[in-house]
C-alpha cells in the first residue's frame, strides 16, 4: 500500500486521522516490507492498531492467521469492506483491555505513541503468549532501550531480561498521513523461554519507585525484607540479571 492508495480510501469513506487515537497511517512502502519481513510464512499474526490496512494488507500474504485489534469502530467498518479475507479476524476493543491469545503469536503494530508505555509492558507482562513483536515508536522511545541509563526503568530490565532487540528500521515523519511531529524507529523483540512472573514486575517496581533513593531503601519501605548488604547502591547501577538475582533472593 502507498500514499495513493490511503488517500484513495481516506476520501471514499470521507474519514480523517482521529487524533484522540493518535492516527498516524504508515504509507512508506519499504518501512512496510521491513516490517512485515520480520513475520515467517504461516504464522499466527496479532496487529495492533491496524488503522487503513497498510501493513494489514502484507501481513494477509504471509500470515497463517491474523487476528487486528482496532479501537475506531468506523475504521473497523472500512477494514471489513477492504480486506474480506477469512484469514482475518477484525476486533473492535482496546488492545489493553483483552486477553491474549492461547496460541503463541508475532505481535506486529504501528503503536499509537500516547500508550507505547503501555502496550509494551502488557507484552512482557504477557510474553508468554508472543513469540515476538516487532512495533514501529517515537524515535525517542526506542533510543531509551540503548542508552544505558535505564530511561524506561521497569521497562528496560523487562527488555533486557525477557527478550533480545534490535532496531529494524527508521522511518522519518513523511512515512505517514497524516505526518507526525516526531520520527520513529521499527524495533524487533525476540522473547525467550523466560516464563513471566508478576512478582518480578512488582519487585521492579519497588525498585525504581523512586530511583534517586537507595535500592535498599525503595525495598524495605515497600516491605522486602534484604538480607545482604546492598550498600549505597541505586537501581541504574544493576544490570537486569543482578536484579533478578537479588529478586530470587528475597522474594
Amino acid at each position: 500500500m502507498n500514499t495513493k492508495r490511503i488517500l484513495e480510501i481516506l476520501n471514499k469513506y470521507e474519514i480523517r486521522a482521529k487524533k484522540k487515537y493518535g492516527q498516524n497511517f504508515l504509507v512508506d512502502e519499504k518501512v512496510i516490507d521491513k516490517i512485515v519481513s520480520t513475520v515467517n510464512e504461516g504464522e499466527y499474526v496479532i496487529e495492533i492498531g491496524p488503522g487503513l490496512g497498510s501493513l494489514t494488507e502484507e501481513l494477509l500474504k504471509r500470515a497463517g492467521r491474523l487476528t487486528a485489534y482496532e479501537i475506531d469502530e468506523e475504521l473497523v467498518e472500512i477494514l471489513k469492506e477492504e480486506y474480506p479475507d477469512e484469514k482475518l479476524e477484525l476486533v473492535n476493543r482496546d488492545f489493553l483491555q483483552v486477553e491474549m491469545p492461547e496460541e503463541k503469536a508475532v505481535l506486529v503494530s504501528n503503536l499509537p505513541y500516547y500508550i507505547t508505555g503501555d502496550i509494551l509492558l502488557k507484552c512482557f507482562r504477557e510474553k508468554d503468549s508472543l513469540k515476538s513483536m516487532t512495533v514501529m515508536m517515537q524515535k525517542e522511545a526506542a533510543d531509551r532501550f540503548f542508552s544505558g541509563k535505564y530511561e524506561y526503568g521497569v521497562l528496560n530490565i523487562l527488555a533486557d531480561w525477557y527478550s533480545e532487540y534490535h532496531v529494524v528500521c527508521k522511518a522519518d515523519r513523511h512515512c505517514f498521513i497524516p505526518a507526525p511531529n516526531v520520527d520513529s524507529t521499527v524495533m524487533e523483540f525476540v522473547f525467550n523461554d523466560r516464563k513471566a512472573d508478576e512478582g518480578f514486575i512488582s519487585f521492579l517496581n519497588a525498585c525504581f519507585a523512586q530511583r534517586r533513593k537507595l535500592l535498599a531503601g525503595n525495598l524495605k519501605k515497600a516491605g522486602y525484607v534484604i538480607e545482604r548488604d546492598l550498600g549505597k547502591a541505586r537501581v541504574e547501577e544493576l544490570s537486569a540479571e543482578q536484579l533478578h538475582e537479588l529478586y530470587e533472593e528475597i522474594r
